[in-house]
């Protein structure tokens, strides 16, 4: 949706965009501009971090992870539209059953979650 050319970041632009999404569907304590700024604090540097001819911010998604520790808001409207999506799809009942299932799963097969 935001990654349409494939090329595993986001710019500042796809950035803006997911932000304003977000905002637009869900009420959050920061400032569009309180983004940002995580974004330029957290995306990579083409040519490294914060290089000598500054380079354009990509945000890969282990950058994403670390914006995600010092804005973990950004997180609640796709946690939200998660939530919409499995009530309108077989509800939240046979989805808790389903987890059950795997939890299940894993300890016959002694498979250790990461």
């Amino acid at each position: 949706m935001f990654d349409d050319e494939r090329r595993s970041y986001l710019d500042r632009d796809q950035w803006e965009g997911l932000i304003l999404i977000m905002m637009k569907h869900e009420k959050v304590p920061h400032s569009k501009r309180a983004f940002n700024d995580g974004f330029d604090t957290y995306a990579t540097h083409i040519g490294g971090k914060k290089s000598a001819n500054g380079g354009e911010p990509e945000m890969f998604f282990e950058d994403f992870t670390k914006i995600l520790r010092s804005y973990p808001i950004i997180a609640f409207p796709m946690f939200r539209l998660q939530g919409k999506i499995i009530d309108k799809n077989l509800g939240q009942d046979f989805w808790a059953k389903q987890k059950l299932g795997f939890i299940t799963a894993r300890k016959i097969l002694k498979v250790k979650r990461k």
